[in-house]
């Protein structure tokens, strides 16, 4: 390759949990994923990347603009056609030298900018038919979907044959290839984890392993909390995803806290953005289900708009999120008394709890902002109507 051209790929996949890498520990489920294991050996793992919101369109949003969802002047998650003005990924990586930038994903992404019209004419979209699987709650499924070697296959050769139309130029270029849900031939979150690691070895073939760099929009909830899929809650399941990159400051690992507000520095700049806080959105301002993350140092605040409950998680020594901390008191369902977690709950960081639900609430209402009354009661109503009109949208899709 000339030394004087510029090329990068990020891949990304839609839901991508950490669980289903072994790079971020080990689990029983897990395949081998030698490609992708490489490029950590030869670069550097993120463990506390978070995603600025747990749903596909805030959180391009967020990852395109530099903005977390607070930072907005969006009220609510609607389709509205909204012209960003200012810098985007795409605007910057033609400042830097890259003339042509490019996302490949599948057709149905296609609506993203019905959304937000953040992407002008500094980015060529491409939407590909026929690369994600009809499975879960974005399709109707006829029976049971299984895995399929043959279409498998053929879609990755469909999407190598994409790339590689795009790279056979002089020009230097940044292409975006995001990855579905499911791709094409496997038949469920996380079964496809074997073939996202061989679209990375395709990739690899067509550029050196220092043009690559891999991360997700948002994870999902896979059975954590009692649920499943994601968008309506900034658990770590959906809020800390993965992130590798070429080796970056000589690092192997970096454990400290990086938000997805920063990917244009995290791509292209050499150093690594620190900020104290982090923030992970469920919704915007104006939206009665909003869920709020904010995540200081190894501790996680989560604020729920609707009833105002409020969360605190230690995430070193409470990875899952089963404890809240957020109170001195807890109420025991078995013996019907309130106790002193100081008494049951062996926490051996008791003594600074009280300053840290100070920082996270008064950090909380810095960055708060509630929507005007029209808003509030229009997103209301769209709250309630809301499952309905995803089940007539998918259904139309169908018919």
């Amino acid at each position: 390759m000339d030394k004087k051209r510029k090329i990068f790929i990020l891949i990304s996949k839609d839901a991508l949990c950490k669980d289903y890498l072994h790079i971020y520990g080990k689990k029983a489920y897990q395949v081998a994923t030698p490609n992708i294991d490489e490029l950590v050996a030869k670069g550097t793992l993120f463990n506390n990347y978070y995603c600025a919101a747990g749903s596909t369109v805030m959180a391009f949003y967020s990852m395109c603009t530099g903005q977390f969802a607070h930072e907005t002047d969006f009220q609510m998650y609607e389709r509205i056609h909204f012209q960003y003005k200012g810098e985007t990924i795409f605007t910057k990586a033609k400042k830097i030298g890259f003339d042509k930038c490019h996302i490949v994903w599948d057709v149905d992404w296609g609506f993203l900018p019905e959304y937000f019209d953040y992407f002008r004419n500094d980015v060529t979209i491409h939407n590909i038919d026929g690369f994600r699987e009809r499975v879960s709650f974005h399709k109707k499924i006829e029976g049971a979907v299984k895995n399929n070697d043959k279409k498998a296959m053929e879609t990755l050769e469909m999407i190598r044959q994409k790339l590689l139309s795009l790279l056979e130029t002089d020009e230097s270029v940044f292409i975006w290839l995001h990855l579905p849900h499911v791709v094409r031939g496997r038949a469920g979150y996380g079964s496809d984890i074997d073939m996202f690691d061989k679209y990375v070895g395709m990739v690899r073939t067509l550029v050196p392993d220092e043009c690559i760099a891999i991360t997700a929009d948002h994870g999902n909830l896979n059975g954590n909390h009692g649920k499943l899929a994601y968008g309506f809650d900034v658990y770590n399941k959906v809020a800390n995803i993965p992130l590798i990159l070429p080796r970056k400051k000589g690092l192997s690992v970096y454990n400290g806290n990086v938000s997805s507000v920063d990917l244009f520095s995290l791509l292209f700049e050499n150093e690594i953005p620190h900020r104290n806080f982090v923030y992970c959105d469920s919704a915007y301002r104006a939206q009665k289900s909003r869920k709020l993350a904010i995540v200081y140092k190894d501790y996680k605040y989560i604020y729920t708009k609707k009833n105002g409950n409020e969360e605190l998680y230690n995430l070193t020594l409470d990875p899952e999120e089963s404890f809240s901390l957020m109170s001195d008191k807890w109420f025991d369902v078995d013996r019907k008394v309130f106790v002193n977690i100081s008494e049951e709950l062996y926490f051996p960081r008791m003594d600074e709890l009280a300053n840290i639900r100070k920082k996270m609430r008064e950090e909380r209402k810095r960055i708060w902002r509630n929507g005007t009354f029209k808003v509030v009661v229009k997103s209301n109503i769209k709250d309630k109507l809301r499952p309905i009109k995803d089940w007539y949208m998918r259904q139309k899709k169908d018919w």
